[in-house]
């Protein structure tokens, strides 16, 4: 036995009541409302199930299906580990007694009851006496244990008679009758009818006794004790808010899953971001160490566009006006205007005619000018004026480099 602090749930003749485990000083009361958790919740008898059965030696999960086929055969299918429990007697022994609980499907729960309590007949909280027939009360009701040799409960129920009377009786000499059927009948020397010590004992009791035919014995009933098995009965309203919080904490789980993902996708971003934004940097650090290098080459690079032209003689202003000169006509053509616009040429003048006009394009554009190499003419045609001549604007660039 565990020798922590526990709280349990026991149910009494009118109400449950509320008890304490307290290291190895054992069970003390606790006053109704004093207990925030529930450890334990002892499940009254009437609700549960209680079915007396021998099995061969065999493994837990065996048993446990040879059980449920047992439980399928009395109509109730489809119970899940969690609603029922076998509990062996004799597991030393090749032929072993069993009882066989059901949790209950419907049943109301006190507010004590948490769903993370566990759950377990009340008569695995009572300490039953080898060879003694056990009956007390719960919630008014007449209950019954049948132990074995080593106080182990054979069978517990209710009893559907609410007094220890004849009714009473006749039920006792069934569940006797069923248990000698079953092979399991016990080795029996007296009844004993328990009460609260803050009650009177119950009156007319000796029918009952009379019934398996032992001697009556009326005893204050003893403290509760914890369960020696490892029970996992759960009602039906608990499995419920189980699976609902399961359900929520897998939602959960599922959103903050999401929320992680996107956590670490914004986390991804941003450190590339940042790598990004360092390699800027590094490249911004260089390219600001190459400055003096490239204001050399600026510089350079306007000093050559200076003296490109002296050290070209026929780019040099004078000798591209003259080779243009070389082009006019004898006479008919005047020129108003040459001027130099970088890499582009600008002629403009005028013409007697449009034949001396076309005369001079077409030796334009058949020279072979070594300063119009490379360049490309826009002639367009001449403006008439009203004393007859023909005005020309004509001019000579650089091909435009295409986008890649």
């Amino acid at each position: 036995m565990k020798s922590t602090d526990e709280s349990f749930l026991i149910p009494g003749i009118a109400a449950p009541s509320v008890w304490r485990s307290s290291g190895k000083e054992g069970m003390s009361p606790v006053e109704p409302g004093r207990v925030r958790k529930t450890d334990w919740v002892a499940l009254p008898m009437k609700h549960v199930i209680s079915l007396p059965a021998r099995f061969p030696a065999m493994s837990a999960d065996r048993r446990d299906a040879a059980a449920m086929l047992e439980l399928d055969t009395l109509g109730m299918n489809g119970l899940t580990e969690d609603e029922f429990q076998v509990v062996t007697h004799d597991s030393d022994q090749r032929d072993q007694r069993a009882i066989i609980s059901v949790s209950p499907s419907n049943i109301d729960l006190p507010a004590e009851a948490g769903m993370d309590s566990r759950f377990a007949p009340s008569v695995a909280f009572r300490r039953l006496r080898p060879a003694e027939l056990s009956l007390w009360q719960e919630s008014g009701q007449w209950c019954i244990a049948v132990p074995d040799e080593n106080g182990h409960a054979l069978h517990a129920q209710a009893l559907s008679a609410r007094q220890p009377d004849a009714d009473a009786a006749a039920e006792m000499r069934c569940i006797m009758g069923a248990l000698d059927l079953l092979g399991l009948t016990p080795d029996l020397k007296q009844v004993s009818i328990e009460h609260p010590v803050d009650l009177p004992p119950p009156l007319d009791v000796q029918e009952v006794a009379s019934a398996v035919d032992l001697p009556l014995a009326v005893q204050v009933s003893e403290k509760p004790k914890r369960p020696q098995q490892d029970w996992r009965l759960t009602p039906a309203p608990i499995l419920q808010k189980r699976r609902e919080r399961t359900q929520r904490q897998t939602f959960m789980l599922a959103g903050l899953g999401g929320i992680l993902v996107m956590l670490a996708l914004v986390g991804a971003f941003a450190a590339r971001l940042w790598t990004r934004e360092r390699s800027l940097v590094a490249e911004t650090i260089r390219l600001e160490r190459l400055e003096p290098e490239l204001a050399t080459i600026r510089d350079a690079q306007q000093r050559w566009s200076v003296i490109e032209a002296a050290l070209t003689p026929d780019k040099t202003p004078s000798e591209i006006f003259y080779q243009v000169a070389q082009l006019l006509p004898t006479e008919g053509i005047r020129i108003a205007a040459f001027r130099l616009d970088g890499q582009n040429v600008i002629i403009s003048g005028e013409a007697q005619d449009q034949g001396l006009e076309g005369q001079f394009r077409q030796n334009l554009m058949d020279s072979k000018v070594p300063a119009f190499d490379g360049l490309i003419w826009d002639t367009p045609n001449s403006r008439p004026q009203s004393d007859g001549r023909n005005t020309f604007d004509w001019q000579a660039s650089p091909p435009v480099a295409e986008e890649s």
